[in-house]
């Protein structure tokens, strides 16, 4: 529907002539945020991983009349936008700092303590996604960062895993073969 939306508005004679990079910030602006509402608490299974980012590519190609058969990787990589699997990963990591500067009263933070305790829920991927990225899994050292510095290290690893991500969706393996 946000697509839809941003089609209307920029089809208009005024704004016929509307730039890609408009039209990229309407969706970063508009759609995102509406397709990943509350997503820092989500848990999510591969399929529904995989769901939620066809959603996207979907309102990507709709959005700029691209062919159903454009490439996903090529929509991802000509508009340089993150998987969307990355965007949670991205809220979900950003989270876990305000949820670890809480005080320790806060229902939040016990109940973090709690998932982290029996290993389980959320916790538990959070810690998958720590050591996914390559970030420290030391929660007092998280909490020590600046919210600035944590930010940068969360931006910089899942920009590194979105490179190889890439690189490697632009090959096809053929008996475990690349071929380029």
């Amino acid at each position: 529907a946000t697509t839809a939306t941003i089609n209307t508005i920029a089809s208009s004679e005024i704004l016929s002539k509307v730039e890609s990079l408009v039209l990229l910030e309407l969706h970063e602006r508009i759609t995102i945020p509406s397709l990943l509402n509350n997503a820092e608490s989500w848990v999510l299974n591969k399929t529904e991983t995989d769901e939620i980012e066809r959603i996207e590519i979907q309102a990507l190609k709709s959005l700029f009349r691209l062919p159903i058969q454009t490439p996903n990787v090529a929509v991802i990589y000509n508009f340089g936008t993150l998987y969307t699997k990355q965007r949670i990963d991205q809220k979900q990591l950003l989270y876990l700092y305000k949820i670890l500067n809480r005080p320790q009263s806060h229902w939040t933070q016990k109940t973090f303590g709690i998932l982290t305790g029996l290993n389980i829920g959320w916790a538990k991927n959070i810690n998958s996604l720590l050591t996914d990225y390559k970030l420290t899994t030391n929660l007092m050292e998280i909490e020590n960062m600046t919210r600035l510095h944590w930010s940068r290290k969360v931006k910089t690893s899942i920009e590194t895993k979105h490179k190889e991500r890439l690189r490697e969706q632009c090959y096809k393996k053929i008996n475990w073969e690349e071929l380029a």
